[in-house]
């Protein structure tokens, strides 16, 4: 009797799956060998002091631009080369390729080392999420030096930049600090919930507000009170650079970039310069020689006088009156009047960065 075996499309995707996922296990364990060396090489320069050179502030500076890593990846592996003799086996499992660069980093900032053994035969086979909560649960013998306070300086940093996506920020404070700063944002959200629900027309599900809506609510509304409400705090205010085309206005429109950072799109420059202070700056081949008056902006006593008339945002079907920012209809750059035939009521977190307004 035979028997005849046929291979179903199925059983082709699952083969397919299985391959794909052995060849990222073979690849991540070269990775995490290649980290583990890595590791070795920061603990060699700590041991002699290797990285300590003229404008090197620390390890983790060095290893930051020596590898062309992030601050807070550096940091970690230096953690991890320091506690190399307390951390065995979660070293020589790096070392191995059985485990990831991020599980090692994570045991070295947490773990005690009297259990570090289980907890690396843990992390093979959890992912970074449930270490993170296995790790939470261990505390530290208060005779270590893990458990000695450490001076608050190493716990609270603040890094920012831009990349293509957009602006992003890194924190990293001391436990009852973090918990503040969540409360307030959750505070912030909660609020902003509440406001955007009474706007809502009846009938519609109100827009969802993310934390990210109130981190930018707190940020304003801190900008809005004390002295830096005052116009004439420029300490407080968001500096952008315009590099404007010499000779026809018509050959550009110029180039809008942040202060010390990269250029802003072409739509974000065209809603940011109908509403805004300038101060032109003249050069002569590169080299500033004068600055300009400050011109044109969206005078408070104009502000009234459009939000009594609009009454909410414009655009159609929306009738919005909360977060409500003005908008030229025809862009300042394009030659748009700065009076009240021009400017318009827009909602700004729901239609800047999807509608080009059209009102006739």
């Amino acid at each position: 009797m035979t028997t005849t075996m046929t291979t179903t499309a199925d059983d082709r995707f699952e083969e397919r799956v299985r391959d794909l996922e052995a060849d990222i296990a073979s690849v991540c364990g070269v990775l995490n060998a290649a980290a583990g060396r890595l590791v070795e090489l920061v603990a060699d320069a700590l041991d002699g002091e290797l990285w300590n050179g003229w404008g090197i502030h620390s390890a983790t500076h060095w290893l930051g631009w020596q590898a062309g890593m992030s601050r807070s990846r550096a940091a970690g592996l230096v953690k991890l080369a320091e506690r190399r003799a307390e951390l065995p086996s979660a070293v020589a499992a790096l070392v191995a390729g059985e485990l990831s660069a991020d599980a090692a980093v994570a045991i070295a900032r947490r773990a005690p080392a009297a259990y570090e053994a289980s907890i690396t035969d843990q992390a093979k086979v959890l992912t970074i999420g449930q270490l993170g909560k296995v790790l939470a649960g261990y505390h530290y013998d208060d005779e270590t030096e893990e458990a000695r306070p450490k001076p608050r300086e190493d716990e609270r940093s603040v890094s920012s930049g831009v990349d293509d996506v957009g602006w992003w920020g890194t924190i990293r404070l001391p436990a009852e600090e973090g918990q503040v700063v969540e409360q307030a944002w959750k505070a912030a959200q909660e609020d902003l919930y509440e406001a955007e629900r009474a706007d809502t027309p009846e009938g519609q599900a109100p827009r969802p507000v993310t934390l990210a809506d109130a981190v930018v609510g707190v940020a304003e509304s801190f900008l809005r009170s004390g002295e830096a409400a005052h116009p004439g705090s420029d300490r407080y205010q968001v500096l952008l650079h315009l590099e404007a085309p010499a000779g026809d206005p018509a050959d550009g429109p110029g180039i809008l970039s942040g202060h010390l950072g990269p250029p802003l799109p072409d739509a974000a420059r065209r809603l940011l310069l109908c509403d805004c202070t300038l101060t032109p700056v003249w050069e002569r081949e590169g080299t500033p020689i004068s600055l300009g008056r400050k011109a044109r902006a969206l005078s408070r006593r104009l502000r009234r006088v459009v939000e009594h008339r609009d009454q909410g945002c414009r655009v159609p079907g929306c009738g919005r009156q909360r977060g409500i920012h003005l908008h030229h209809i025809v862009h300042w750059e394009d030659g748009g009047a700065t009076d009240t035939g021009n400017p318009t009521s827009c909602q700004a977190a729901l239609h800047w960065s999807s509608v080009d307004l059209r009102f006739h």
